[in-house]
């Protein structure tokens, strides 16, 4: 029998929103929940909500201004109003479907389903506990939290102020580790991995450009292969088959390169490596840090900002802007070896604890207290 029931919605836009959802997912699962995960406006097909949605956050990534002029919206509260009146039919297939499977617990990791369920919560006086994660980690627009919600989860301190300051009631705010997948949280061994992935044991740099594998791939690969040294390089191009395709006949010809796809044993990646590369997105920073890998930042977004500078500040990772900068900092990394392993030395003095469980913990607690209070009533 199982103990409850949970509605996750999370946005396909980036593992930013995907990721947070499938590690809460996975320990419901262990807690003996029956867990429904929505990319909700896909998968409840709000044609509508769910092309606007991506193609905005597709724009975004291409164009940086565009970005900066949507980040500017998302701290107006009239964006908050208007959210759940242009996604009108998303909320009603939303509210349907609660209505029809009778929820314990509503949990959602990305802005516009977090505005929908408030506005479905005030509008029809819903009771099931409602639950938001703060996906921008160190940011804190309007578009992030909701008052009407039981509570948001904020990763940060300064996200956490700055909700404050925006007025958000602060016993609706809680303090949560970042939700790492419990898939990070076990080590298989380096030696291991390099025999079920087929790779060579000797010192190894990680490429990577998200999800979408944004990002000029070849160009850094390039870099790489001219410099002559005895390393390994592992791609993951992500979605991006064209790239895929161009490295893919590349590694034919050079025995040091393997080049994958769309994977989701990132993790496995990672323990692998001895320096990973990439764009600056939460995940990539958060992964990084708990399992001690040195960055090589080779871009951003706006929103993105923020986490870059700490973990620049902190001494875990380098920002490089274009592939001179990189070319000279890998090779006085391979000169230099120590300079890897001082970064690793800060980053576990950081002590970085993952929120999952403290998050699933709290939800399942809140739950229960209403549920006793009802019967109890």
């Amino acid at each position: 029998m199982k103990n409850g029931k949970c509605l996750i919605l999370y946005c396909d836009t980036g593992g930013g929103f995907k990721s947070p959802s499938i590690a809460v997912k996975k320990e419901f699962e262990k807690r003996g929940y029956e867990v429904t995960l929505l990319d909700f406006a896909h998968d409840l097909k709000s044609k509508f909500t769910d092309r606007l949605i991506k193609g905005t956050w597709r724009l975004c990534l291409r164009i940086p201004l565009i970005f900066k002029v949507f980040l500017f919206l998302a701290d107006q509260r009239l964006l908050i109003k208007l959210l759940p009146k242009l996604m009108f039919i998303t909320r009603k297939k939303i509210y349907d479907l609660i209505k029809k499977e009778n929820y314990d617990i509503i949990f959602s990791t990305h802005f516009a389903s977090t505005q929908l369920i408030a506005d479905i919560k005030s509008k029809y006086k819903l009771k099931i506990p409602t639950f938001a994660y703060d996906a921008d980690v160190f940011n804190s627009q309007y578009v992030w939290f909701n008052n009407n919600l039981d509570k948001i989860f904020v990763p940060t301190k300064m996200a956490y102020d700055g909700m404050l300051e925006r007025n958000a009631e602060e016993n609706k705010l809680q303090l949560v580790g970042f939700p790492l997948d419990d898939k990070f949280l076990k080590s298989k061994g380096r030696s291991a991995l390099g025999k079920k992935l087929n790779l060579p044991d000797k010192f190894t740099i990680l490429l990577m450009a998200g999800g979408e594998g944004i990002g000029k791939l070849d160009d850094y690969v390039d870099v790489l292969l001219n410099l002559n040294e005895d390393i390994h390089i592992i791609v993951i191009c992500g979605k991006n088959k064209k790239i895929y395709n161009k490295l893919d006949e590349l590694s034919k010809k050079h025995s040091n390169l393997s080049i994958f796809g769309f994977v989701d044993n990132m993790h496995e990646f990672y323990q692998c490596s001895d320096v990973v590369v990439g764009k600056g997105g939460f995940n990539f920073l958060f992964e990084s840090i708990y399992l001690e890998k040195p960055m090589i930042i080779n871009s951003y977004m706006a929103n993105e900002e923020i986490g870059v500078r700490y973990v620049i500040d902190n001494n875990f990772a380098w920002l490089v802007k274009g592939t001179k900068e990189f070319s000279d900092l890998i090779k006085k990394i391979l000169n230099d070896k120590s300079i890897i392993e001082s970064a690793k030395e800060r980053m576990a003095k950081a002590k970085f604890n993952p929120g999952t469980e403290e998050m699933v913990d709290y939800m399942i607690d809140f739950s229960n207290f209403k549920k006793s209070r009802k019967h109890s009533g």
